[in-house]
């Protein structure tokens, strides 16, 4: 799948930690990053942001693109 925009890899958990998305409480989640998606927008600017309230579910994955789509036509 070829996107038009970047992803971050954060192996280390760098930005995690930076972002406080560390799932340091989550013993099987402990040293890796909490799941979340952010949507950052050409001027590095926050426009959507999505973090469940349990770090073990997996987003709406149509939500997060329907929401890029109408911040791309912003």
């Amino acid at each position: 799948m070829r996107l038009p925009f970047p992803l971050l890899a954060d192996e280390e958990g760098k930005v995690a930690g930076e972002w406080h998305m560390a799932c340091d409480d989550d013993a099987w989640l402990r040293n890796r990053s909490c799941r979340g998606a952010f949507i950052i927008d050409r001027h590095m600017t926050i426009r959507y942001r999505w973090i469940p309230p349990n770090p073990h579910m997996g987003p709406d994955v149509l939500s997060l693109l329907r929401e890029a789509s109408a911040i791309a036509k912003r």
